[in-house]
């Protein structure tokens, strides 16, 4: 919810909501990370993704925080931007991009 609610992405509170319980928690499974060795020493916050990604047996980590985006691969996902992601799974045309 706090990512969602960043300026940059304009989102309303109401909008927030219906993303997060309609869109988004519907394709999720809860995970409990293992714990792993620190692997971002810059910003050790965001290796909880890591090790949720890596519990949770993710082929695809998709982040805006150029710590994460540096490695490229964590063990076997892919770290990717919005729009790697989105080129690399051919869903631009599906969702009305280029």
């Amino acid at each position: 919810m706090r990512v969602l609610a960043y300026p940059k992405f304009k989102l309303t509170e109401n909008k927030i909501q219906y993303l997060l319980y309609e869109e988004i928690l519907l394709f999720c499974t809860v995970v409990k990370p293992k714990s792993v060795s620190l692997t971002i020493r810059d910003d050790p916050s965001d290796d909880m993704f890591l090790r949720c990604s890596d519990r949770a047996k993710g082929k695809a980590l998709i982040s805006g925080y150029h710590h994460l985006l540096s490695l490229r691969s964590y063990r076997n996902t892919l770290v990717l931007s919005t729009s790697q992601f989105l080129k690399k799974f051919n869903l631009e045309q599906k969702m009305g991009g280029g």
